[in-house]
């Protein structure tokens, strides 16, 4: 394993930072909640993306 010194580190790791940083004893306060997400599709407005079709 090589270690590389910085003096910031970004943890990407959604909701659950906690479990990737608690072998280097590093402390996060993040918790997980439930959402939900709603996809419109509007007549007569252009989309950069298509919602996906469920």
């Amino acid at each position: 394993m090589k270690f590389v010194g910085a003096d910031a580190v970004i943890a990407a790791a959604g909701a659950w930072p906690s479990h990737l940083l608690e072998p280097i004893c590093a402390k996060v306060r993040i918790a997980a909640q439930r959402g939900q997400i709603m996809h419109l599709r509007l007549s007569g407005v252009k989309h950069c993306q298509s919602p996906p079709d469920w």
